[in-house]
């Protein structure tokens, strides 16, 4: 059987973000049940049933809008490969924020890492859209999470007891 180098693109653009997300949310699904919902939030967190259907769609949209990318690998070399290691640069911090925030319990390093996401996402949006209007515009729902999200994390810094935070446990206090 021959695959074709463009499927082998289409099939590794759309399941690796996938499979990402998969393995942060494997191996976070015990802080996310059990530590997080301990914490002060903002009023406009999104609720937990609505987080495994959005990344979804959002791994899906990055997935295509990539695809699309690549799909020019015949111009101008230097541009392309800049704009694919924005991407790639992005989604490795995309998928570090999950162990960074849930399993070390780091708002703050998680903060610094999805503020950093954040940037090369609109810098993703403007490369990508250097390419293609239509893999700009499937970047931008992603980039709009992100910033929900980079403002409920600096909310959940700001507000909780840094103890919380790091999901340490008080010691009772001795009675004399």
């Amino acid at each position: 059987m021959n695959i074709s180098t463009d499927t082998l693109l289409w099939v590794g653009s759309m399941s690796l973000p996938l499979l990402g997300g998969l393995a942060t949310s494997v191996i976070t699904i015990d802080q996310v049940d059990n530590w997080y919902p301990k914490l002060k939030k903002p009023w406009f967190t999104p609720p937990k049933y609505l987080f495994g259907p959005i990344w979804t769609l959002l791994y899906l949209a990055m997935g295509k809008a990539f695809y699309i990318v690549i799909q020019n690998r015949d111009d101008d070399r230097m541009l392309l490969s800049l704009t694919c290691a924005i991407y790639v640069a992005q989604m490795v911090l995309n998928w570090a924020w999950s162990p960074l925030f849930f399993l070390m319990k780091r708002p703050d390093l998680a903060l610094v890492d999805i503020s950093v996401m954040t940037v090369l996402v609109v810098a993703c949006v403007f490369t990508f859209g250097i390419y293609s209007t239509n893999a700009a515009k499937l970047m931008v729902p992603y980039l709009g999470f992100s910033a929900v999200a980079t403002t409920v994390n600096y909310v959940v810094l700001k507000t909780n007891d840094p103890t919380l935070l790091r999901g340490d446990v008080p010691s009772p206090k001795k009675i004399n």
